[in-house]
């Protein structure tokens, strides 16, 4: 069932909309949903697609149902979180738009200052993203995310420096509707994630400013987590990005190809650290090591090339090191399965 609580002719336009997807969080939904009517930016909808939730998320979300500024879109069935952003880009009115998942938290003023930079920018310009800050549930403490810093053409830097300065979170940034309409989110897997970032950066510019305007909340089910799932995820986009890089910029691909090494160790790093099937470490690793590669390798090439020989036993009392000494758990995280529909 898909439920609009309001006629079409009745919905006021908006500047911004906020799409707000959910799924089996209601321990903190409220929370996302009070962090968005609380902004001091007014000229916006909040749009929540409620992805087939079974806890009480569904009994919150009605509470709000007589609110002139949300819509909202009750499906009963769990489905690709692409094909539901896709759908409520299509029910949005906004000329930017914001996402945020049901267990994360923005700040009051996150509209009001990205709204603002974009009228500072040229028609150029579709992405204005800026810090997330962690909230970690297991020790209760913030800290930064890092960030790649970007303002212009920056896709060749993106794919040539995230894996160091670190990826844009989705609920980072404000995005002009029309990126989302010439690069709609894959609906062949079930979620891309930042990987539609990639490809919105071919076309438009991207802007970094320095404020935490977004609150990641790290529990034991964020499914980005799910490390071998979206591994293969992300190869759908990176595989459509060379294709259209292969049509319309071909000297990006060198580019590419150092993105897709170093994304792929750190996915075999990160099997590794979470005591992961051993074999699926090997797989994947195995994937980037040739000749073609060697120029990209580094301390972590190394170093998981020795480590991964070690007995499991072995590799489980260094993770219990280094998540002690980092005050960090890598057991929380879901090797395989995603809590959602595999497509």
């Amino acid at each position: 069932m898909e439920y609009n609580n309001l006629p079409p002719m009745e919905r006021f336009m908006a500047k911004v909309s906020i799409i707000l997807n959910s799924f089996n969080q209601d321990e903190y939904f409220e929370t996302a949903i009070k962090s968005v009517l609380k902004q001091t930016y007014k000229d916006f909808e909040l749009i929540i697609s409620e992805n087939g939730s079974t806890d009480n998320t569904k009994n919150i979300m009605y509470k709000y149902a007589s609110n002139p500024i949300i819509k909202i879109l009750d499906y009963k069935n769990n489905d690709v979180i692409g094909k539901r952003f896709n759908q409520a880009i299509k029910n949005s009115t906004g000329e930017f738009i914001c996402f945020l998942y049901s267990d994360d938290f923005i700040d009051k003023n996150k509209i009001l200052i990205q709204v603002k930079e974009f009228e500072k920018v040229s028609n150029e310009y579709g992405v204005i993203y800026s810090d997330v800050e962690i909230f970690n549930e297991y020790s209760k403490k913030n800290f930064k995310r890092k960030v790649i810093k970007c303002d212009g053409w920056s896709l060749k830097n993106q794919l040539e420096k995230i894996h160091i300065d670190g990826h844009i979170d989705m609920v980072s940034p404000m995005i002009k509707k029309e990126c989302l309409i010439k690069h709609k989110f894959l609906e062949n897997i079930f979620a891309e994630g930042e990987g539609i970032l990639l490809r919105i950066a071919q076309d438009y510019k991207f802007k970094y400013i320095p404020y935490s305007l977004a609150y990641f909340r790290d529990t034991k089910f964020n499914r980005g987590k799910a490390i071998i799932q979206n591994l293969k995820f992300h190869y759908e986009t990176l595989n459509i990005l060379e294709k259209n890089l292969l049509n319309k910029n071909s000297n990006m691909i060198n580019s590419l190809k150092m993105y897709r090494f170093y994304f792929t160790q750190n996915v075999a790093w990160g099997n590794l650290r979470a005591n992961g099937d051993m074999s699926e470490t090997e797989k994947i690793f195995s994937e980037i090591i040739n000749l073609k590669n060697f120029k990209y390798f580094n301390s972590k090439t190394f170093i998981l090339f020795i480590i991964k020989k070690f007995p499991k036993k072995i590799i489980e009392i260094l993770n219990l090191f280094f998540d002690r000494l980092f005050n960090i758990k890598t057991n929380n995280i879901f090797i395989k399965n995603y809590g959602g529909k595999d497509r």
